[in-house]
């Protein structure tokens, strides 16, 4: 993962072939843009209790809005649109409006099945 040099931005930057995907936990599609200026394909999953899941830069939508994702279904092919350097999937999660760090919930959910 790249170092991304600030606290402010705690977004996974995953570095990726373009066209790999990404899978989703069980959630709810609340969000579905084809191209923003900056984040390109956007993809934004509602997982409930006040967390959500971003996905940026997408190749294309495999989702729609209102649709329900399970857990392992791929929902974003990796890709480099709007303003990417190149193919990556960015991920960000929120709790309400505060951002947090995604590797620390995959940490914490890891933590939690080997226990």
């Amino acid at each position: 993962m790249e170092d991304v040099g600030t606290d402010d931005q705690i977004e996974a930057m995953i570095e990726a072939q373009f066209g790999r995907v990404g899978r989703a936990r069980q959630a709810q599609v609340a969000c579905a843009a084809d191209d923003l200026y900056l984040t390109g394909g956007t993809l934004v999953i509602d997982h409930g209790h006040g967390f959500s899941s971003n996905f940026l830069h997408l190749s294309r939508l495999d989702a729609k809005v209102g649709e329900r994702v399970e857990q392992g279904q791929v929902i974003v092919p990796v890709g480099a649109s709007g303003r990417a350097s190149g193919p990556h999937l960015h991920w960000g999660m929120n709790w309400f409006d505060v951002r947090i760090d995604p590797q620390q919930v995959l940490d914490a959910a890891n933590h939690s099945i080997s226990h």
